[in-house]
């Protein structure tokens, strides 16, 4: 009899035993330490560097081309102002020519016109069937009295203005160009005393070549 009170005693009943690990409290978890939160840290860190570098990844290339195209266009507007600057340089050189070979022709014009004079009065086709330098220097020898033979050396003779002027009842003036310049200052002199000159019954009046 003793024995079976001492095994109840020690062991106990199984539901006493099963009320006993039902009330016992759960393991209470450890503290973090430093270098647990290191970890965690460089763990977090590393994370959102993958995550940013996933998200960059796909623009990366669309900048890059932006970038590209920026330093094309930028070398395109480069060569363009280049090319303004040159092309300038070019205008430039070609006025400067421009004008120096219309200054060249302007003196040519002044000189050759010291060669000139013009005569009003000659009707249309007064010089019938002769050209019209033959014309002249035969018609200047003539009223100059010069000697036989001898007649002033005409480079070219030309009526001047347009045909309407003829049609209209007016005479065209004619321009004549001679060789040598002190031939042009005797007749310009000539007519100059005599206020005309006379061809038939038309009065000739002598001018100077001042047309542009």
């Amino acid at each position: 009899m003793p024995r079976k009170n001492a095994k109840a005693k020690t062991g106990g009943t199984p539901e006493v035993i099963s009320n006993r690990k039902n009330t016992q409290e759960p393991d209470e978890e450890a503290p973090l330490t430093r270098r647990d939160l290191r970890e965690d840290r460089q763990t977090l860190i590393k994370e959102i560097t993958t995550l940013v570098t996933d998200l960059v990844k796909p623009l990366q290339a669309t900048i890059n081309d932006l970038v590209k195209e920026i330093k094309d266009t930028s070398k395109m507007m480069e060569n363009a102002s280049e090319m303004a600057l040159t092309l300038q340089k070019d205008v430039q050189l070609l006025q400067t020519k421009e004008l120096s070979t219309t200054n060249r022709i302007t003196a040519l014009e002044n000189r050759w016109r010291q060669l000139n004079l013009k005569f009003r009065g000659f009707e249309e086709g007064a010089e019938q069937n002769k050209d019209l330098p033959t014309f002249m220097a035969h018609w200047l020898a003539e009223v100059l009295e010069l000697e036989e033979g001898v007649t002033p050396i005409i480079l070219k003779a030309q009526r001047l203005g347009p045909l309407a002027a003829m049609q209209r009842g007016r005479s065209r003036d004619i321009l004549v160009q001679f060789l040598y310049q002190r031939t042009r200052e005797k007749i310009l002199k000539e007519a100059r005393a005599r206020r005309y000159l006379l061809f038939q019954d038309s009065k000739i009046i002598v001018l100077l070549d001042l047309s542009p």
